[in-house]
C-alpha cells in the first residue's frame, strides 16, 4: 500500500471514530438530561403515593387565596403572586427579593433539605414562576406537579379545605446571591439584539406579540425586535389535562420555529410568568443548555420609551 493510500485509510478510520465517539457523548448526554428532568416533574400517583408519610415533602398551591379556600391538595400551603414579586420598581412583575423569599419558605417550616412541590390549575404556568425563582436563588429540589390541581381531581384524588399547620423556621439558601444562568437582565437582551446565537422567545399571545393587545402594566404595545413567537400554551395539554407534552412533541415545536439548543434562548413574557414556565419546558424537559428567564421581560422593556419595539399584524404560523 503506498503512503497516500494509507494516509487514507487511516483518515477514514480516524473519522469513523470520532462520529462514534461524539455519537456516545451526544447518547450519555441525553440519558443526564432524562434523568435529571425526572426530577423536576413530578406525577400525580408519584405525589399521592408519598405524601401520607414523607415530613421532607413541602407541598404549595400557588393560586389565589379564595381559589384555594375553595379546595386544595391535602397538606398543601398557599402563594400567590403578590407574595413573590417586589414593590421596588416603578413597574410590576419582578421577583421578590432573597429575603422575601426566605421569610416565605420559612412561614412554612422548610428547610434547604426540603422537596418542594408546585402546582396551580392552568398548566403550571403560575407554579413555574415560583419553581424558577426558587431555582434561580438556590432551592435545589423543587418539582412541578404535572398537570396541577386538573390532573390530581381527574385521577379521582380528593381536595380539602382545611390548610395545614405550620411550624416556622430560619430559612437561609445556600447560593448567593442568585443564579446568573437562569436569568436575563435587560442590559442582556439590549446586548443580545444583534447577536446571531441568540434567540429572544417571545411566549405571549400572538395578539400580545403582533401589538394589537395591550395587557395592564404595560407602557406601549408590541414586541422586542427580532423576537420569535412561541406561545407557552403550545407545551401543554391546555384546557384538557394541562399536562406537558412529550418529550418529541415539545422538541418539534420548537425546533420548527429556529429554537435550537445551540443557542442561547432568552424567553420573555408580559412579567416573566409564562417566560417561566418555557424556562423549564427548554431546560427541564428538553435539556437546553443556555435558556434565560428575562425577568422584567415587556413590563420593563416597554416601559423604557427610548427602547425600540415592533409591532404588526403579520400572520405567523
Amino acid at each position: 500500500m503506498n503512503w497516500s493510500l494509507k494516509s487514507s485509510f487511516y483518515i477514514i478510520v480516524v473519522s469513523v471514530l470520532l462520529f462514534y465517539s461524539n455519537c456516545r457523548q451526544e447518547q450519555t448526554y441525553q440519558q443526564l438530561t432524562q434523568e435529571e428532568s425526572v426530577a423536576s416533574l413530578i406525577e400525580v400517583e408519584d405525589l399521592q403515593n408519598r405524601l401520607p408519610a414523607e415530613s421532607d415533602l413541602i407541598v404549595i398551591d400557588v393560586r389565589p387565596l379564595e381559589e384555594y379556600s375553595q379546595g386544595h391538595i391535602p397538606q398543601a400551603f398557599q402563594v400567590w403572586r403578590p407574595q413573590i414579586q417586589s414593590q421596588d420598581y416603578p413597574y410590576g412583575g419582578m421577583m421578590a427579593s432573597r429575603q422575601n423569599i426566605e421569610d416565605l419558605l420559612g412561614s412554612m417550616g422548610a428547610t434547604p433539605s426540603h422537596g418542594i412541590v408546585l402546582y396551580d390549575n392552568n398548566g403550571c404556568v403560575d407554579a413555574a414562576r415560583l419553581w424558577w425563582i426558587l431555582s434561580y436563588y438556590g432551592h435545589k429540589n423543587t418539582a412541578l406537579l404535572n398537570g396541577g390541581l386538573t390532573a390530581w381531581e381527574q385521577a379521582g384524588h380528593g381536595i380539602t379545605g382545611e390548610e395545614p399547620l405550620r411550624e416556622p423556621r430560619n430559612y437561609s439558601f445556600s447560593r448567593s446571591p442568585g443564579n446568573n444562568s437562569m436569568a436575563a437582565t435587560l442590559e442582556d437582551v439590549s446586548n443580545g439584539l444583534n447577536d446571531p446565537y441568540t434567540v429572544l422567545l417571545d411566549t405571549r399571545t400572538f395578539e400580545e406579540y403582533a401589538g394589537t393587545s395591550l395587557k395592564k402594566g404595560a407602557s406601549r404595545s408590541g414586541r422586542i425586535p427580532g423576537s420569535i413567537w412561541a406561545d407557552w400554551v403550545l407545551s401543554i395539554d391546555y384546557g384538557a389535562s394541562n399536562k406537558f407534552k412529550n418529550k418529541e412533541e415539545l422538541r418539534a415545536i420548537y425546533e420548527a420555529k429556529g429554537v435550537t439548543a445551540n443557542h442561547t434562548v432568552v424567553a420573555y413574557c408580559h412579567s416573566g410568568v409564562r417566560s417561566a414556565h418555557t424556562t423549564f419546558v427548554l431546560t427541564e424537559l428538553l435539556g437546553y443548555p443556555n435558556v434565560l428567564n428575562y425577568d422584567g421581560s415587556w413590563t420593563e422593556w416597554s416601559y423604557h420609551s427610548e427602547l425600540p419595539i415592533e409591532s404588526d399584524t403579520v400572520d405567523i404560523m
